[in-house]
């Protein structure tokens, strides 16, 4: 609609109208960690960044479609990319339908809270004693529960950092204009859609959400600095953004880790206060693009000065390879990769199909016969209740005469011995 009305300003304002609407994600998480077991968290996490992921092809091919029906069955109504049946408006128009209809099928669905999937942890005690109960700011400034926060900021950070710097760089460089640049965007979105569907199909059953973390991070760190590296030597356009598009395949890593992460910690530890916390938890996802402009332009653009010459390619005075932003996003990664290393074991481990921390372990079925003793399952005796457990018989085996005389020692050792296959682990000879 803003091309219509000429006004820049009304996508500033929309912009903002939809960031507020971003608090739907706190709501979503704290409904995911009440109603999803730990050993599900990873799974729908990484559904929902799938999600993500398929509408930004889901969008724009609907947007193209809908400009194609416009002008084949309606042309009078079609005026070209200002209209409001143009492109723009088009997608715009696809995203309040789907936004009204959702909220109208949770008001319809959604009547009270959902119960927990897994009851509260018992309070933790010291010298017999109830400990007094995490704040939440002593839970949000503990240092493992810093470097979560600091990690998923550095996820958006760097991700929006390094699809910025493809234009201005790639323009200055190879002299790109956008149908190259949004060549290169595609593959991103390629990458990363691949990348999410092998989390999904393979790796989220195999890995922990604090591997993914690692992972991640360390995969960025590694990447990044290779390819600055890299570009020491003569750079082509496949050299420039080859290892961009890669290093954008370990965000779902960082994200997805991240948020999994972190929702295991708060319902771990402070579950009365999911909500506040996964707020800032939001919040600190939201700053990474605010500030990605400022570190690109510090690191970047502020040193380039470039201007067209006659035949309209970009001409650069300074150096126009972001080897300084490039380098600084290799640090942080660095950083946050350390960080998570040293508080690898502070993040516990939850191993697939295992109770979480904490929990109490299943109790082993009785024995026929036998009663468990209050000293564990290993004390064990038998439950006669004023009678003696009863005799075990075999019933006699008929003599076969036909075999009389002809069976070999062999043979008979053979069947004096129980078989493998008739023996059980913990057994006295049989089944």
């Amino acid at each position: 609609v803003s091309p219509v009305v000429g006004s820049p300003l009304l996508v500033v304002v929309a912009r903002f109208l939809s960031g507020l609407s971003v608090a739907n994600n706190s709501l979503m998480w704290v409904y995911l960690g009440r109603v999803a077991k730990p050993d599900e968290r990873k799974k729908w996490v990484t559904a929902f960044a799938t999600s993500r992921s398929i509408g930004y092809f889901g969008g724009p091919s609907a947007a193209g479609i809908g400009v194609w029906v416009t002008r084949r069955f309606f042309p009078e109504k079609w005026t070209g990319d200002t209209d409001i049946f143009g492109q723009f408006a088009l997608v715009g128009y696809l995203l309040a339908i789907g936004n009204v209809l959702c909220l109208w099928y949770l008001h319809r669905h959604w009547k009270e809270v959902p119960p927990l999937a897994m009851p509260p942890p018992a309070p933790a005690k010291a010298n017999g004693q109830p400990k007094k109960p995490l704040t939440t700011f002593g839970f949000l400034f503990q240092p493992h529960v810093i470097f979560v926060l600091l990690g998923n900021f550095g996820g958006t950070f760097a991700g929006f950092a390094l699809e910025f710097v493809i234009a201005p760089a790639g323009s200055a460089l190879f002299g790109w204009n956008s149908t190259e640049n949004y060549a290169v965007f595609a593959g991103i979105a390629v990458v990363v859609l691949a990348v999410q569907g092998l989390m999904w199909f393979y790796l989220v059953v195999r890995l922990e959400d604090r591997q993914f973390f690692l992972l991640g991070w360390g995969g960025v760190s590694v990447l990044l600095g290779g390819t600055v590296a890299l570009w020491q030597g003569e750079i082509t356009g496949w050299t420039f953004a080859a290892p961009l598009v890669f290093a954008e395949a370990f965000m779902p890593f960082i994200m997805n880790g991240s948020t999994a992460l972190f929702m295991r910690l708060v319902f771990r530890t402070i579950p009365h206060r999911a909500g506040f916390v996964q707020a800032i938890f939001d919040n600190s996802t939201a700053i990474g693009p605010a500030v990605a402009p400022y570190w690109l332009w510090l690191s970047y653009t502020r040193s380039l000065d470039c201007h067209a010459n006659k035949t309209g390619k970009a001409i650069c005075l300074g150096d126009a390879v972001p080897v300084e932003c490039i380098a600084g996003l290799s640090v942080f990664g660095a950083v946050c990769a350390l960080g998570v290393l040293c508080n690898f074991s502070t993040y516990g481990y939850h191993k697939p199909g295992a109770p979480p921390k904490g929990a109490p372990p299943k109790p082993k079925p009785a024995v026929e016969g036998y009663q468990q003793l209050p000293g564990g399952p290993t004390q064990q005796q038998p439950r006669l209740a004023g009678r003696a457990p009863p005799a075990l018989t075999f019933p006699a085996q008929p003599k076969n005469e036909s075999y009389a005389g002809k069976a070999s020692p062999e043979d008979i050792e053979t069947m004096r011995t129980p078989s493998a296959r008739h023996m059980t682990k913990g057994s006295r000879g049989f089944d």
